[in-house]
C-alpha cells in the first residue's frame, strides 16, 4: 500500500501556519508555529509579507490492486466495433457496432442487448440465437476498434487526447501512447576546443510535480517525478475507464484563485502580486465566504504545502497583504472549518477537476471559454 503519510499529501498537488491562533480554532496545535505577518520576504515590495507554510498529513492510500493487471475479461460496450461471421458462411461476414443503448444488430437479429458481455459470451449468445434460421452455426467474432472505454492524457505529451482502452495498460504506458512527453531543442554552447558550436538538446517541457491523475472525479496521489524521472514504479499504477493523466507545462505563471470567490479562474502572475490583487482579479469574495480562514496551497501536488491567512484582516488592513508566488493555489472556503486536511483534500479535487475540465474543452472546442466551477465530463470532476 502506498500511504498518503509517505508522500505527505492527492491528486500531485514546511510549516503550516496561521496568522492567528488557529490551534484553539481548530481544537489541535499540530499545524506548527504562527504564522508571523511581518516575516521577511524576497519580494522586492516590503509592503508585502511572506506566509510560513507546512505540510499536511492525509492518511491516505493507494489500494494495492491498482498496481496490478486487471483479471477481469474485456466487457463490451457503446461504440466498440465488431467483425461477425458464421463459419464457412463468407457471405455472412459484417463489420457492425454496439449501439448506444448496448445493442447490436447483425443478420436477422434485431436490437440484441449485449452490453457488458465478454466477446467468449457474445459469441455464445449468437450462436443460440442464430440457431433459428442456421444449423448448429459456428460463429466467429473479433473485436476490431474499443470506444466504450478510454482514458485521457492532456497537456505537454507530443499527441494529447483521448485513448481507447482496449487491454491492461499502466501510466507509463498511457503517456507512451500519446507520444510520450513534449520536448523543446533548447541552444545550449558547445566548448569543444576549435570554435565554440551551438547545438541543440532536448528539454521536458512538463511540470511534473504539479501534474496529476484523476480517476473517479478525485485526485490519487501519484508522484509523476519519482515515476517518470526516478523509476518509482510503486506509482506506475493500471489505468481505468475514464482516468485522467494531466501533465502541465512548466512556462506559464499562474495562480488559482478557487472556491467562495465570484469568478473562480487562473489569475496571470505579475510580479509582486499579493493576496488581495490575486483575490480581486477573481472577482472577489462571494457573500458566503469564509474569510478570516483563507488557504494558500503551494508546491508540488503530493507533497503541498499550506499556509492560513486570516483574509478578512488582511482586507482591512489589521494584518499585513502577503506575497503569492506563481502556481500557487488560493481557496477561499464556503463555511468556517474544523480539519485542514479535509479541506485541503477538497481544495485539491476541486482544482484538479476544473483544470481536466478546461484542457478537455480547449481540446474539443479550441476557443472554448474557460469554466471556472467543477463540472462532470467523462468521467472526470464531480459537484
Amino acid at each position: 500500500m502506498i500511504s498518503w503519510n509517505s508522500l505527505k499529501l492527492k491528486k500531485n498537488f514546511a510549516g503550516f501556519i496561521p496568522l492567528i491562533a488557529l490551534a484553539c480554532f481548530c481544537g489541535c496545535s499540530s499545524y506548527g508555529p504562527k504564522f508571523d505577518p511581518h516575516a521577511a520576504t524576497n519580494s522586492s515590495n516590503h509592503s508585502l509579507s511572506a506566509a510560513k507554510f507546512s505540510s499536511v498529513d492525509f492518511n491516505q492510500d493507494i489500494p494495492a490492486e491498482w498496481l496490478r493487471p486487471p483479471k477481469e475479461a474485456y466487457r463490451l460496450g457503446a461504440g466498440d466495433e465488431l467483425t461477425i461471421e458464421v463459419v464457412s458462411l463468407p457471405e455472412t461476414q459484417s463489420t457492425t457496432f454496439i449501439t448506444p443503448d448496448g445493442r447490436l444488430y447483425y443478420q436477422n437479429l434485431s436490437g440484441v442487448r449485449v452490453r457488458g458481455l465478454t466477446v467468449p459470451e457474445l459469441k455464445k449468445l449468437l450462436e443460440r440465437e442464430l440457431a433459428k434460421w442456421y444449423h448448429g452455426p459456428q460463429v466467429s467474432v473479433s473485436l476490431n476498434t474499443v470506444k466504450s472505454r478510454r482514458f485521457w492524457v492532456m497537456g505537454r505529451v507530443t499527441t494529447p487526447g483521448v485513448y481507447p482502452l482496449s487491454r491492461p495498460m499502466t501510466i507509463i504506458e498511457a503517456i507512451s501512447a500519446a507520444g510520450g512527453l513534449a520536448t523543446a531543442a533548447t541552444p545550449q554552447l558547445s566548448t569543444g576546443g576549435v570554435g565554440d558550436t551551438i547545438y541543440t538538446n532536448p528539454e521536458e517541457l512538463a511540470d511534473l510535480s504539479r501534474a496529476f491523475f484523476i480517476r473517479d472525479g478525485k485526485m490519487v496521489p501519484v508522484d509523476f517525478k519519482a515515476l517518470l524521472q526516478e523509476g518509482n514504479m510503486a506509482y506506475n499504477l493500471y489505468v481505468k475507464d475514464g482516468d485522467y493523466i494531466y501533465l502541465p507545462g512548466g512556462a506559464a505563471k499562474e495562480i488559482f484563485v478557487m472556491g467562495a470567490v465570484n469568478i473562480p479562474r487562473a489569475v496571470r502572475y505579475t510580479g509582486d502580486m499579493s493576496l488581495i490583487s490575486a483575490i480581486a482579479n477573481a472577482g472577489g469574495t462571494t457573500k458566503y465566504a469564509h474569510v478570516q480562514h483563507v488557504v494558500i496551497i503551494r508546491g508540488s501536488l503530493t507533497d503541498p504545502r499550506v499556509a492560513v491567512i486570516p483574509y478578512k484582516d488582511v482586507a482591512t488592513g489589521e494584518v499585513q497583504n502577503v506575497a503569492l508566488e506563481p502556481h500557487d493555489i488560493v481557496w477561499v472556503p464556503r463555511s468556517p472549518w474544523e480539519r485542514l486536511d479535509v479541506l485541503l483534500r477538497d481544495a485539491l479535487n476541486s482544482f484538479v477537476s476544473t483544470v481536466a475540465v478546461n484542457e478537455g474543452a480547449k481540446f474539443a472546442i479550441p476557443n472554448a471559454r474557460p469554466v471556472g466551477t467543477t463540472i462532470s465530463v467523462g468521467g472526470v470532476g464531480n459537484q
